[in-house]
């Protein structure tokens, strides 16, 4: 009860790569517990196309940044990244490293976020088509558990539970 999305369609790795749209990289970080999860995005209309690339907990920006780079990402991929618990001194940290290898490692950018957002993003994507690869479990994972907060007569709230909602 409560669940915050519904008719999400599983897509195929090959469905999503033959998508010809811009690949814009969603990063949320993640800390001891919670998973840096890393997933590319693609936007056409009124579509969504996701594919899981990292979940991955307890990784400092060093090491993030290796894995994204064996991912493929470059400097001339747009990272779009939330700022929110520290996030934006790590967006800063990653930024930075470019002059220790006099190159732009990645082009990080954080999310505008504010009073609200949170809601503004699950409305935006309830009011659109969302497909997501079916390799991304955790995506998966989180789309099924991702709710809403109960009252106290077991009715869902505007609130979303803090929970299952690095990828989503």
């Amino acid at each position: 009860k409560g669940r915050i999305y519904s008719n999400w369609r599983p897509i195929t790795i090959n469905e999503f790569n033959n998508i010809e749209a811009r690949t814009i990289y969603c990063l949320d970080f993640g800390y001891s517990s919670d998973p840096n999860a890393l997933v590319a995005c693609k936007f056409v209309n009124d579509r969504v196309y996701a594919r899981e690339l990292l979940y991955l907990p307890g990784i400092g920006d060093h090491e993030l940044c290796k894995k994204m780079k064996s991912l493929g990402i470059t400097g001339d991929d747009l990272i779009i990244a939330d700022p929110g618990n520290g996030g934006d001194l790590r967006i800063a940290n990653i930024m930075s490293m470019h002059e220790i290898d006099h190159e732009l490692l990645f082009n990080i950018w954080p999310a505008i976020k504010g009073s609200g957002s949170v809601n503004v993003g699950i409305t935006k994507l309830k009011e659109s088509k969302v497909f997501m690869t079916e390799d991304s479990v955790n995506g998966w994972n989180e789309y099924r558990e991702y709710k809403w907060a109960l009252d106290a007569e077991k009715e869902p709230t505007n609130t979303p539970v803090d929970k299952n909602n690095h990828i989503m």
